[in-house]
């Protein structure tokens, strides 16, 4: 029978295949010998005698079944040491899991300071403080838009006044001043400068407002129309400069533009007054040239002048008063974007949690699956009868060939019979153990 050894301690584990030829260091107990070899001499030894033979066999079996009991031990410990490594990698990371998702840390885990050495996020690197930062915002974001005068989020937006009213009416303002100062100047540019004056009772009206300026323009030629389409704007422009320069606060620049345009209005209505005089005393001899003393003392010199001039200076006004009432909806529309770039920043933000918590579940997948490969890599048995017999058979082999040659037939005889027994006896006696220490 085989040497008796307790079992009782032995872990359930299944062969590991980087181990599964069974690789021992034979030389420990065969030395430069073959098992043959050694079987052979040892028989020489003794004599061949029953007794050494079993005596060897049972000290065979106890050397290897010790060599495989320290080999099994070390890769049990080795991929257990491994297990529990990865099983703590998987226990942080679903403690970071939870503290993102939910914001609380797992009992027991505060911070860094924890036995597993976890560092969790920061309580606004978690899903609640975005998503509760979010509806905060968009809170801010219904406070502003359904009353912007008393929302401590626009602390600036504090007086009285309708801007969106204000901001209707000076829009339409602007358009109605704007589309009649072309009207306008395209009259009394055309009339100026290419018009051919006829008698008229309405003289004067039909050249501050010329229903056919632009059709007459175009008839003369392209250029002459596209000017007459264009230079009053020219004038329109001038109203945007001057209001530019006052809120600037560069008052002599504006003074200058004004003394610009009140130049250009000035050399239209001298040209318009001028062309009016000379047809409306062409059939009287020996009257006077026209010059600017008699501009200055023709009505109709000045009419021209303060219809274009004040027209635009009042353009400017209600620029004024357009660009302030924008500037304050402005307020409410950048007030209201840099929110929204808020809550687009939480959103994003919430995605890239999102991948960090998908991140941490599929390490932990694959951590189970190298944890299962670990678990099926364990032994389940110090060692395989095949690979034992391998090496008694040899020793046997040599110890009987040592009998045969002495002709010792009965040694030899008792030796195979009491050698198939053992076998048998250790085939029967190798179940799964339970423990590996």
């Amino acid at each position: 029978m085989p040497p008796q050894t307790d079992s009782s301690s032995y872990k359930v584990f299944k062969p590991f295949t980087s181990i599964d030829n069974e690789k021992v260091d034979l030389q420990k107990y065969f030395g430069d010998q073959k098992p043959h070899d050694l079987g052979y001499n040892e028989a020489g030894s003794r004599g061949g005698d029953f007794l050494g033979f079993r005596l060897h066999l049972n000290k065979i079996y106890g050397w290897y079944y010790e060599e495989r009991r320290t080999i099994a031990q070390s890769h049990n410990e080795d991929t257990n040491n491994k297990i529990e490594e990865l099983e703590t990698e998987n226990t942080k990371a679903e403690s970071k899991i939870n503290f993102i998702i939910s914001g609380k840390a797992t009992p027991g885990i505060k911070g860094a300071n924890n036995d597993l050495g976890i560092e969790l996020n920061s309580k606004e690197d978690t899903v609640p403080f975005k998503e509760r930062k979010i509806k905060e915002v968009q809170e801010e974001i219904r406070d502003i838009q359904e009353n912007p005068k008393e929302s401590k989020y626009i602390p600036d937006y504090n007086d009285d006044k309708n801007h969106k009213l204000t901001y209707a009416i000076s829009l339409i303002g602007m358009i109605v001043i704007i589309t009649f100062l072309w009207i306008f100047y395209s009259s009394v540019i055309y009339s100026a400068l290419w018009r051919e004056f006829k008698p008229s009772k309405n003289l004067f009206l039909e050249s501050i407002l010329y229903p056919q300026a632009v059709e007459e323009a175009f008839g003369r030629n392209f250029i002459t129309g596209l000017g007459i389409c264009i230079l009053p704007f020219v004038f329109v422009v001038l109203a945007f400069i001057f209001d530019y320069f006052v809120q600037a606060k560069k008052y002599l620049i504006g003074a200058g533009v004004l003394l610009f345009a009140f130049m250009l209005d000035s050399y239209l209505a001298y040209k318009i007054t001028e062309r009016i005089y000379q047809i409306s005393h062409t059939t009287f001899s020996g009257v006077a040239e026209y010059n600017f003393k008699l501009a200055f003392q023709d009505t109709n010199f000045w009419i021209i002048i303060f219809l274009g001039f004040g027209l635009y200076i009042f353009l400017g006004i209600v620029y004024h008063a357009f660009g302030e009432s924008l500037k304050a909806l402005n307020k409410v529309k950048r007030a209201i974007k840099k929110r929204k770039d808020i809550i687009l920043q939480l959103e994003n933000d919430l995605h890239k949690l999102n991948d960090e918590v998908n991140k941490y579940r599929n390490a932990i997948e694959d951590n189970k699956r190298k944890i299962t490969a670990y678990r099926n890599s364990l032994l389940t048995t110090i060692f395989r009868f095949d690979a034992l017999s391998k090496i008694t058979d040899g020793f046997v082999l040599g110890w009987t060939e040592f009998q045969e040659r002495s002709r010792k037939y009965e040694r030899k005889k008792q030796c195979e019979e009491f050698y198939d027994n053992w076998l048998k006896s250790i085939k029967d006696s190798l179940v799964s153990v339970t423990d590996i220490h």
